[in-house]
């Protein structure tokens, strides 16, 4: 199933030591590299609950995001990373 027209993000932060060397492997790392991302359900938006109910994300592209704590303003900011593609998921 294709992902749906808006574009689905994967974030990660520096909120833990693991997440950072998630984004340092994904930006460094070739093409077809697989790496493993954790999420909670309450991290997880409903639309996005609901295709994974429906058809597990398998091949659903996604476009991975640094949520960085010190963006212009004060305020959070997502910065693109890389483009994916969910090879598994599961609850």
């Amino acid at each position: 199933m294709d992902s749906p027209a808006k574009q689905t993000l994967c974030l990660s932060s520096a909120s833990a030591p693991r997440y950072k060397r998630n984004i340092v492997q994904v930006m460094a790392y070739p093409n077809e590299f697989t790496t493993q991302f954790r999420y909670g359900r309450r991290s997880v938006d409903d639309e996005v609950w609901n295709l994974y109910k429906i058809c597990k994300l398998k091949n659903f592209a996604v476009l991975i995001a640094f949520l960085d704590r010190e963006g212009p303003n004060g305020k959070y900011e997502a910065v693109p990373c890389r483009r994916a593609t969910i090879k598994h998921a599961e609850v």
